[in-house]
């Protein structure tokens, strides 16, 4: 019942019609892609648990959560460092790691990061 009012939500907001994810493993990076459809029907998610009377019920703490300003720029952070950590990451678990690697890698993502402080 809960999924079939969350996808009327996402309709209505003209949003993809994602799953919620679920996380089993302990990596930080494998959150990427729940964290990638929370943020693309936020609003969706937001709607749905605004819909929910109950100030009491878990809905309410869910919608005042997302509302939170650290909640939506810290999720509007992540959905872009992620992935380029995420590379990196990837670069250093290589079984057969070359150094020479090591060092365009890590000033790549230095890079991509720090130009996000002046790009909106």
């Amino acid at each position: 019942m809960r999924i079939c009012q969350l996808k009327e939500f996402q309709e209505i907001f003209q949003q993809p019609q994602l799953k919620d994810k679920k996380v089993y493993e302990i990596r930080w990076f494998v959150f990427y892609g729940a964290l990638e459809a929370l943020h693309r029907t936020w609003s969706s998610f937001l709607a749905y648990f605004e819909s929910h009377d109950d100030p009491k019920a878990k809905a309410a703490g869910f919608e005042k959560a997302l509302k939170k300003y650290e909640f939506v720029a810290t999720m509007g952070l992540m959905i872009y460092v992620m992935p380029i950590l995420t590379y990196l990451s990837l670069v250093f678990q290589k079984q057969h790691l070359d150094l020479s690697v090591l060092q365009p890698a890590i000033s790549s993502a230095v890079s991509q990061i720090t130009s996000m402080k002046t790009n909106d």
